[in-house]
């Protein structure tokens, strides 16, 4: 900030300078009458004034451009920044389109992530329930099991209770008929 202080000083004082030395060689000249170019005096004097103009102009810039960087660059390569800006707000433009393209993909993909978050839960219940049902069932299976095992261990004694009566049955007729003959010989 107070470089700025300084350059600006430093401009005006240059510029008062060389305006007062401008002035005096102008009055000389036009004093004493001298020509240039094949000009009249006072004409002459007025091209000597035009000419200290143009020097505080160019000392001024030199010493604004001496001292600036960004000066310079922002004289000399406005057009090149401008482009550059034009372009780079081009590509702002782009990458915002892009983003809010991503943003609506990244929206689809979490409302998509929820429902299947929900279907899983919901799976996840259908699943439990499942597995307790199945709990259910193989205690089901094992009791059934052991029926299953004692009707066959009955079936099996009601089998040999029926041989044993068949043997019976076979050992009665034959006692029957041992016995019908015997009475049939007595009669």
């Amino acid at each position: 900030m107070t470089s700025g202080y300084i350059l600006i000083l430093a401009v005006l004082v240059l510029g008062g300078v060389i305006a007062a030395s401008g002035d005096r060689i102008g009055s000389k000249v036009g004093k004493a009458r001298l020509t240039l170019f094949k000009l009249r005096p006072k004409q002459t004097a007025t091209l000597v004034t035009i000419a200290t103009g143009c020097l505080i102009s160019a000392s001024t810039l030199g010493v604004l451009f001496g001292t600036s960087e960004q000066l310079r660059t922002g004289v000399f390569d406005l057009k090149r920044i401008q482009r550059k800006l034009s372009k780079t707000s081009q590509e702002l433009v782009s990458k915002e389109q892009e983003l809010a393209k991503v943003k609506s993909e990244q929206n689809n993909a979490q409302s998509s992530l929820k429902t299947i978050n929900d279907n899983l839960k919901q799976a996840i219940a259908i699943q439990s329930a499942t597995a307790k049902k199945l709990v259910a069932a193989q205690k089901q299976f094992q009791v059934v099991s052991q029926q299953r095992f004692s009707l066959i261990n009955e079936i099996k004694q009601l089998q040999r209770d029926r041989q044993d009566l068949i043997v019976q049955k076979n050992a009665v007729k034959l006692q029957v008929n041992t016995l019908q003959t015997e009475v049939g010989s007595l009669n």
